[in-house]
């Protein structure tokens, strides 16, 4: 009876390893066949996809060097998701709207919707999306979602138009996620690079149960704002700079010379690299929203950094990315 009950559990769990790898490789396919846009003014070139309104690429036109991590699935098969209508992790995947409990997964549902291509000019590329009967079933809103993209000399300008086109006020976070290499990485380092913060030792909030936020903080070890960055500082996940301590962060390789540098008017910064693979890149994520602190039940609109699109009105915000 043991062995039986053994062998089916053992069938079970190779089934669902068995689905688990053929929507990952559905969803693959997806991404590597959506549409894909470029934007190039002779300093910089990116390239965009339509899944997600990603960025996917951004290059040195006078060095040749890529900026932007790619995508590698046996690490981390993005580049810079959308994250919206949330940022992080809803206590128990679960959040209340005016006593209502939705379900929402981490980092909200748009990282895999394709957007529409709204326009294509010589120095921006702009996306839109909009609620559909099943974004409505989990987020019970009206919205349209555009974001920008612009060359200016050899920055990247992101920016954000969220539209509410129903009658009630909508809560939503919003945030980036976009990802660079480490310059010059070689596995085994003990130090991957330098992160620039424009504030001495700003303090870290930690990622505690179910990715929520714990009950601890930390001061990062950055006298100056200079703080050296080990495959260690992120294995209980995340650096997150919350409280408005932090509006940009720069990369520096291993000489100290910088890379690229993320600035925005977000008042959370969060810098995250997969722990324990010898990731050779690194993720700078400006928010304008903060995953639930763990155990929180209340309503969507009291969490912490919630912005509101009033009826028929709009949101604007964004971040840049300037190669150094």
């Amino acid at each position: 009876m043991a062995a039986d009950f053994l062998f089916a559990a053992a069938c079970a769990s190779w089934k669902k390893a068995i689905f688990a790898d053929k929507v990952k490789q559905l969803f693959q396919n997806t991404y590597n066949n959506s549409e894909m846009e470029e934007l190039n003014n002779g300093k910089i070139s990116i390239r965009t996809r339509r899944l997600s309104a990603e960025l996917c690429s951004i290059r040195n036109e006078e060095t040749g060097e890529e900026l932007m991590w790619q995508a590698d699935p046996k690490i981390w098969g993005r580049h810079c998701p959308m994250l919206f209508p949330t940022v992080g992790s809803v206590w128990n995947g679960k959040y209340r709207h005016r006593g209502v409990i939705h379900e929402m997964s981490k980092h909200g549902f748009l990282q895999n919707a394709e957007f529409e291509l709204k326009s294509h000019e010589s120095d921006s590329i702009t996306y839109i999306t909009h609620d559909t009967a099943e974004t409505r079933a989990i987020f019970p809103f009206k919205f349209s979602l555009e974001q920008k993209f612009t060359l200016v000399n050899k920055t990247v300008k992101v920016e954000w138009t969220v539209r509410n086109v129903g009658c009630d006020d909508m809560p939503f976070h919003i945030g980036g996620h976009p990802s660079f290499y480490f310059r010059g990485f070689k596995e085994g380092d003990d130090v991957k690079g330098y992160l620039q913060f424009d504030k001495a030792n700003p303090e870290s909030a930690t990622v505690g149960s179910g990715g929520c936020l714990g009950d601890e903080r930390y001061v990062l070890p950055a006298p100056e704002g200079l703080m050296a960055l080990h495959d260690e500082d992120f294995k209980v996940d995340s650096i997150i700079m919350d409280h408005d301590q932090v509006h940009a962060v720069t990369l520096l390789d291993k000489e100290r010379k910088p890379v690229v540098k993320v600035s925005s008017g977000a008042p959370v910064f969060l810098v995250w690299s997969p722990w324990g693979v010898n990731a050779p890149f690194v993720c700078l994520e400006p928010w304008y929203g903060l995953c639930d602190k763990q155990g929180y039940e209340g309503e969507f609109s009291q969490r912490p950094y919630t912005n509101v699109a009033p009826a028929y009105g709009e949101w604007h915000g964004g971040y840049d990315i300037e190669i150094m």
